[in-house]
C-alpha cells in the first residue's frame, strides 16, 4: 500500500499539471466548441471550469433549424463573465438584428458596448 507522503505527492503533482481554467472578461470575444445542446440553451467550452451558456433562440434561423451543432466551432461575446456562475455569451453581440434580451444581460452585467448608425440623420429627425 502506497503511504500517505506518497498519495500527497502524486496529488501535489497531479494539481500543478492541471490546466488553469481561463479568466473571462465582460465583452471580450473568444472562440468556443459547441459541447452540448439543451432544450433552451447551447452549451459552449470556452477554457472556464463551466461551459459558457448560449441562448439557443440565438443560433437558430427563421424556419427554428439550428445553424450550431455539436463539436462545431464558434466565437462569442462574453456578456457576464459568471464567477461562481457559468458564464453567460452571445453571438454576434452587436451586429445585424439587435437581440434586445442579450443586450439587457449586457447592460446587467458591465458589458462595454458600441453602437454605429448605418444612415445620417439630423438631430431632433426621424
Amino acid at each position: 500500500m502506497a503511504s500517505d507522503d506518497d498519495f500527497a505527492a502524486l496529488f501535489e503533482q497531479s494539481a500543478s499539471n492541471a490546466p488553469r481554467a481561463r479568466k473571462l472578461r465582460a465583452g471580450e470575444v473568444v472562440d468556443g466548441t459547441v459541447v452540448a445542446i439543451g432544450d433552451d440553451t447551447v452549451f459552449v467550452d470556452v477554457g472556464t471550469k463551466a461551459e459558457a451558456r448560449l441562448d439557443r433562440g440565438s443560433v437558430v434561423d427563421g424556419d427554428g433549424k439550428l445553424r450550431v451543432g455539436l463539436g462545431d466551432r464558434v466565437r462569442v461575446t462574453v456578456v457576464n463573465p459568471g464567477g461562481r456562475e457559468a458564464p453567460i455569451v452571445a453571438m454576434q453581440l452587436g451586429r445585424g438584428d439587435i437581440d434586445v434580451t442579450m443586450l439587457e444581460a449586457a447592460v446587467e452585467g458591465g458589458t462595454p458596448s458600441r453602437a454605429r448608425s448605418s444612415r445620417r440623420s439630423r438631430p431632433g429627425s426621424r
